[in-house]
Order: C-alpha cells, then structure tokens, then sequence
C-alpha cells in the first residue's frame, strides 16, 4: 500500500491485549472484523470474560499527510483505552517512537468508566476516568449521570477523556476519521483530534443504553432520548451494517480524543435559531473578513504590528480552512460546534540567540490568572482580549492572546445518504477570498494526485468510507474536492482569492512580512 507507514510498536502487558500486524491472520477477528483492520498498520485486541474480542485498529498514514509527532503517539494512547480496565493495573506497555528507535516510551493504561452521552442530540458513550483511590462502581454511579446532577464536591474529579460513537442520526464514524486525516492532509489544519476505529461488544453496550434511557426517562420529549431510543429499536435487530458487524456480535465507530481546556468560538458561529445557523455564520465578522476582498492590512485598519494583524489573521487562517475542511467533508453541524483555545504570541529567543515570534501554549497559572478577569472568554471580543494581554502583560511575559479555533465535533458528515454538505449549500467556498497559500498548495496536490497514492484504498479502508461516499455523487469526497478546487483555483487566477494568510513577523520590529506572491498552479 503506497500510503503505508509503519512503526515498530512493542506493547507487553498484564491486561490481555495483544498488538498484531495487519499483515497476520488473526485468529480471534471473524471474517467482518477483519475487514476493519485492513487500514491499519496493526490493531489492539481485547478479550472479554464472555469470550467477546474487541479490537482498535491503528490506522495507516497517508503519504499526503502532515502528520505530528505526537498523532501516532496519541493513536495509541487512544487503543490503549480499556473500556473494562482493573484499577490496579497501570502499566500498558511500551512503544518505539519510529522504527529505529531504541528509546521505547513508557504508555499509562488510565482506567474507565463508560457512561452514556446524555447532552446535545447524537449518542455516544464517554470514557470517564477512573479517579485515584476510587473504584469502577463509585464512579459510575458518581458520573454517568446528566452533568447538572454530579454533585459540586466530586465535581472535580469528573474528566471526560475520549469519546466513542457510531452512524446513527446524524453521527457517522468515518466522518469524524476522515477529519483527522484529510485536515493533515491539508497541512495540519483546524486542530482536529486524533479518532481510531474501535469495535465494543453489543451487549456491553446495550446496557449502556438501557442506561442512558433510564436516565433520561423523565425527558422523553427531548432529542438525546429519541436518538437513544433508535439506538434501542437498532439492537432489536443488529443488522445495520453501519453499526454493527459479524453477525451482530459487534459495534464499531470512531473512538476520539476529548479536547479540553476549550471555548465556545460564539464570535464565529453568532447566536440564533438553528435552522437559519448557516446564514448567520456568513453574516458575522470573521466569515465577512474572509469574504472581502480588501487586502489583509486594510482589513485590520492598515495596522501591521504582530500584536494587531496576528489575531485577525489567525481567525481569518482558521475560517477559512474551516471553510475548506467542511466543503470537502460535507459536514452539516458545524456552526454552533466551533471551539477555540486561547494562546499567545511571544517574542522568544531560538537555541542560537536570535528573536523569533512564538505561538505558544498557556500555563495552568497562566489560564488560572486569565479567567480571574476574563471568566467567559467564549463572550470576549477582540478589544477586550487585547487589554486582557496588557493587564496581564506580566503574567504573559509580554505575550498576546490569541484565538486557535479547535473542531472538535466532526461526525457528523461524509454519508451521502443523508448529509447535503451545508458549506456548498450556501456557497461558501465560493465567497472566500483570503487563504494561507500552504493551505491552497496542498489542496492542489491533493486535487492531482489522483490514485498514486493509493487514495481511494485509503479512504475505504481507512476512513471506512463506502465506494458511493468516496465518489458516488454530487456530495462524494471526489465531487467535493474537485468543486472546491475548481473555485479556489479560478478564483486565484482572477485575483479574486488572495493567497496572502501567512502570519511571518519581522521578530525586531514586530511587523508583518507579507508571502512573496505564489502561483495558482502546483
């Protein structure tokens, strides 16, 4: 397979779990499974006290990709994830960074509860991390419940570290696949979290959601308990291939890692009825500066010092590719499910001396002190964000605040059986007229390769795309990209896009070095 990349994984452990190259036969994934495992480098399997066998597969790299050091890293932590776990046992095992490494890191199994998704519309179940010192039992009983009901003194214990859902309502596992991989594809866009295939016996999760109506038996009028119940009518037969395989005895979905430490990016979504969101994520002020066609330091008020034109044009980057990642994706429920990390640009020394201008993560202390005065960030204009830096100007380190917008929710896209891909709905694509050229140039060659790299074999076997969800029809991954690249590609040759979102910064004097100019072609 060309878009193959393997690694050297040495895992041992007291839990029985094995790690098998998909290039073995196991003996234990009947024939359904298997087909499962064909996009992925190896998997994890689990054996259940009831003789069930649950796999998670890690999943191929695509050549394309830009992938970072910590995904593959992330990937396993992910497998590594027992749904079943004892709390006395720790230690997973270890893994080789790359083939020849001799540095194998040590892997901590943390400990599970699954609990039921009892908020927003789609089911799902949550891993819930078992607490030092607690048991599975306490924890459950303390956790899997709706959110408002966790009692204050044990409130701060409550973590959520991954999330795990299957192609019911709107979710559609290989929607949420595809978003990790096609945004690395794209350069590394949009921080999108790392998602697994994960397969969950289905009486185990039956009680699952036997217990999320339970729970939710006094709102039966609400949407999570009609979706919940759907999911019951589906275990009365197990025959939907989206959901489940060999013969019933399995669930698969996407297993994905829980973004904390995030904010509501209200700025970008605006607040209003959910049937007209789309219209009025247009109509605000971070889709507007992407859609004019002013040059970038007209739009921030001819100011090209970093500590003025660097948020603008980490927003306008982020809008953007997030216009680009939903067009191709076909995603329906993004507006309203736009998160967003606070960090901040600093001038820093490199490890040879020189000035360099740095994106950098928060502190705890760091955050601690921001929310003393800025409690609901999600509320904060660009004003307001920027005299929080200057109060905090000590506590940054002469830093700013910045906006990194996190997509976190991305399941719910892709199946052209249902999705009608808002972004081209409402021509979105067509309307952008600011992009970071790195950004365009990998749309491009995305766009010509073809299938060198094995692209269609990628996407079916490790996005569990269906041949019709890949290039079926007018909403394919293939009609998709080729619309998307139709547009940017004559929009730039007209002038009409501007590749022009790159935010290099001149570290003495603090201001903006524009791109030098970049061809529309590849």
């Amino acid at each position: 397979m060309k878009y193959q990349s393997a690694s050297a994984i040495n895992l041992s452990s007291t839990l029985v779990i094995s790690v098998l190259f998909f290039a073995v036969n196991s003996m234990a994934a009947q024939q359904s499974s298997q087909q499962l495992l064909k996009g992925g480098r190896g998997h994890i399997e689990y054996q259940l006290a009831n003789g069930a066998s649950e796999v998670c597969v890690l999943p191929q790299d695509h050549i394309l990709g830009a992938y970072k050091g910590s995904d593959r890293e992330n990937e396993i932590k992910l497998c590594g994830k027992n749904f079943y776990g004892d709390a006395n046992q720790k230690q997973f095992g270890t893994l080789a960074t790359d083939d020849s490494a001799s540095d194998a890191k040590p892997l901590t199994n943390k400990v599970y509860v699954t609990c039921p998704k009892l908020n927003s519309t789609n089911p799902g179940v949550l891993l819930v991390e078992i607490p030092e010192g607690w048991n599975a039992q306490q924890t459950s009983q303390s956790f899997c419940k709706p959110s408002s009901s966790i009692a204050k003194d044990v409130k701060s214990a409550y973590g959520v570290d991954a999330k795990f859902k299957q192609s019911i309502t709107c979710s559609y596992a290989p929607s949420a696949l595809a978003a990790y991989h096609v945004s690395r594809m794209l350069g590394n866009i949009s921080r999108t979290p790392v998602a697994v295939v994960r397969t969950m016996d289905t009486d185990s999760h039956l009680s699952i959601v036997k217990k999320a109506l339970s729970l939710l038996s006094g709102s039966t009028g609400d949407v999570i308990y009609k979706t919940w119940n759907q999911f019951l009518n589906a275990h009365s037969s197990r025959q939907d291939a989206k959901l489940f395989i060999d013969n019933g005895k399995l669930l698969y979905g996407a297993l994905s890692e829980n973004v904390t430490k995030e904010f509501i990016y209200t700025e970008v979504s605006g607040v209003g009825p959910y049937d007209t969101r789309y219209t009025r994520f247009m109509q605000q002020t971070p889709y507007k500066r992407v859609a004019h066609s002013a040059d970038v330091l007209q739009i921030a008020g001819n100011n090209s010092h970093y500590s003025v034109l660097m948020p603008i044009l980490q927003q306008m980057r982020d809008v953007s590719e997030m216009v680009l990642l939903d067009t191709l994706l076909s995603q329906d429920d993004r507006i309203g499910n736009i998160h967003f990390h606070l960090v901040k640009a600093v001038v820093v020394k490199d490890e040879a001396g020189n000035q360099k201008i740095s994106k950098e993560k928060l502190s705890k202390t760091e955050i601690s002190e921001i929310l003393k005065v800025l409690p609901t960030p999600s509320r904060a204009s660009e004003a307001t964000l920027a005299q929080t830096s200057k109060n905090l100007s000590s506590v940054l380190g002469g830093g700013i605040l910045i906006r990194a917008m996190v997509l976190k929710d991305n399941d719910c896209g892709v199946d052209v059986d249902k999705r009608s891909n808002m972004m081209r709905t409402v021509d979105g694509i067509e309307q952008v007229r600011h992009m970071d050229p790195k950004t365009y140039k990998r749309l491009l060659q995305l766009s010509q390769s073809g299938d060198e790299g094995g692209l269609k074999e990628f996407f079916t076997d490790t996005l569990l795309y269906r041949a019709v969800d890949f290039e079926g029809g007018k909403k394919s991954f293939m009609a998709n990209l080729k619309k998307a690249t139709e547009v940017l590609k004559g929009n730039c040759k007209t002038g009409a896009l501007k590749l022009d979102l790159s935010d290099k910064f001149d570290p003495v004097t603090g201001k903006w070095v524009p791109a030098s100019q970049v061809s529309c072609e590849i």
